[in-house]
């Protein structure tokens, strides 16, 4: 299914595999998520500012990195930006990580990041808890429709040279 995205580089993506070294399986940091599903050019945007300002992890089967873009933590639907750092995906994710709203998934999914991170935000409604960087590392990025027939082999990040930012 296509979704819209900002893609990270590759040399960002090893940069960032030193800082955060995975501890599951299945590594991804590759992208951002701007909204799934879509197909429509028109949601994509080059942001100002792109800045990784903290981590998670559940302590079973996935973590996260928490991203600020354009100075918010949250999407306009609600939904923290964040980067899916690596996952267990045969492992069975806990009920309270699994949103049917979001996917009918029930092993670890990087959607889970979304859910994963709101709990941890709201500290009334789970025991996580983000680890604050002491300073955000800032990246660029470039955005694209990803997950499209003819790009599925493809890997989300390149190494094109991303759009010029103030980062």
């Amino acid at each position: 299914m296509p979704y819209a995205a900002f893609t990270i580089d590759r040399k960002t993506r090893e940069s960032l595999l030193a800082i955060f070294p995975p501890k599951y399986s299945e590594i991804s940091l590759d992208h951002i998520t701007i909204q799934y599903p879509c197909d429509d050019e028109s949601v994509l945007f080059e942001p100002k500012s792109v800045a990784i300002e903290g981590y998670i992890d559940d302590g079973a089967g996935i973590e996260a990195l928490l991203v600020r873009v354009d100075g918010d933590i949250f999407k306009s639907n609600g939904l923290p930006w964040h980067i899916t750092l690596s996952l267990e995906k045969d492992k069975q994710a806990p009920d309270h990580l699994i949103d049917t709203a979001l996917s009918d998934k029930t092993n670890y999914a990087p959607v889970m990041s979304n859910t994963l991170i709101k709990l941890a935000l709201d500290k009334s409604r789970g025991n996580y808890a983000i680890e604050y960087l002491d300073e955000p590392i800032t990246i660029n990025v470039s955005s694209a429709i990803l997950g499209q027939p003819e790009t599925h082999s493809q890997e989300p990040y390149s190494d094109a040279t991303p759009a010029p930012h103030a980062n």
